[in-house]
C-alpha cells in the first residue's frame, strides 16, 4: 500500500493503483477468479454472469460472487498468493458481518436472548 492505496506490481514494475479492492471467486469450490480495480472487476463479474445465465448455466453463476472493500494487506495478499484462501477469507468476512449486525440491532435480545 501506498498513500492509503493499493498498489498492484508485477516483477518490481507498478501495475496499478486502486482504492479499494475486489475478489470475484467460486465460492463453492474456494477459487479465486479475479482480483484488482473494483471498477473493473465488477464490469468482468457481469459480463460472466450475463453469458453464464444466457446460456442457461445458473447454477454455475450462482456460485460466483464478488466482494470489494478496503482490506487489511496481509488479507489481500493472503487472498491473492495462498490457494483455497479465498474461501476462508470470504467466511471470516460473513461472520464480521453477522457479528457487526448483532451488535447495532441487538439482535441477541430481539430473539430472547443475551446479546453477550
Amino acid at each position: 500500500m501506498e498513500n492509503g492505496k493499493y498498489v498492484f506490481s508485477l516483477k518490481g514494475e507498478d501495475l496499478f493503483e486502486t482504492d479499494e479492492v475486489s475478489f470475484m471467486f467460486d465460492k463453492k469450490l474456494s477459487v479465486l477468479l479475479r482480483h484488482g480495480n473494483s471498477v473493473l472487476v465488477r464490469k468482468i463479474y457481469q459480463q460472466t454472469m450475463d453469458i453464464y445465465r444466457s446460456n442457461g448455466l445458473n447454477d454455475i453463476a450462482d456460485d460466483i460472487i464478488i466482494v470489494s472493500g478496503k482490506f487489511d494487506l496481509k488479507e489481500v495478499n493472503n487472498v491473492i498468493g495462498t490457494c483455497d484462501y479465498i474461501g476462508r477469507f470470504y467466511t471470516n468476512l460473513c461472520e464480521q458481518a453477522k457479528t457487526d449486525l448483532h451488535k447495532i440491532f441487538n439482535i441477541g435480545e430481539l430473539n430472547g436472548k443475551n446479546s453477550n
